[in-house]
Parts: structure tokens; C-alpha cells; sequence
């Protein structure tokens, strides 16, 4: 059964790339904290967060768009698998 298409992939490159940077820039804010003091005295938050929240976006598009969430997995239309397809495995 063939689930992804050419097409596909891009996206879920796509959605990969984003769940990595998710990854990396919460690692940051883990060991770091969200905000940080400014040499004036001031906190203000760090910009990973603002990166943080961008992948989470990117995540959620890609998750959409690939069927990787449950109300997206009811609206997907996959066609049967031919049967020249069977015989590859």
C-alpha cells in the first residue's frame, strides 16, 4: 500500500525539519529558560521562543496536510492499492 506520494515527500521533509528545529530550540529553552536580562535590567524573552512557536506552527500545517492527526486521518482519501502494487513485496 502506497500511503505517500512524490508529492509527499516535501512535506514530510518539511514537517521532519520542523519537528527538529521544535526539538533543538526547546533543548535551548530547557537548559536556558524563556527570557533573559537585557544589559538594561529588563527580561525579555529569548528568541528561540518566538522560533519555538514558528516550528510548532510548521508541525501542526505538515501534521494536517500528511493525515498525522486524528481529524485529519477521518477527511483522507487513499485509493486501493492495484494489485501490480501487492507484488512488490
Amino acid at each position: 500500500m502506497r500511503l505517500l506520494s512524490g508529492l509527499d515527500r516535501a512535506a514530510l521533509s518539511a514537517y521532519c525539519e520542523a519537528y527538529a528545529e521544535f526539538a533543538a530550540v526547546s533543548a535551548v529553552l530547557r537548559a536556558k529558560g524563556r527570557t533573559f536580562e537585557t544589559p538594561n535590567g529588563f527580561l525579555q524573552a529569548r528568541p528561540e521562543v518566538a522560533m519555538q512557536h514558528r516550528a510548532g506552527v510548521l508541525i501542526r500545517m505538515f501534521a494536517e496536510q500528511l493525515g498525522l492527526s486524528p481529524s485529519a486521518r477521518t477527511r483522507l482519501a487513499v485509493k486501493p492499492a492495484d494489485v501490480d502494487d501487492a507484488e512488490d513485496f
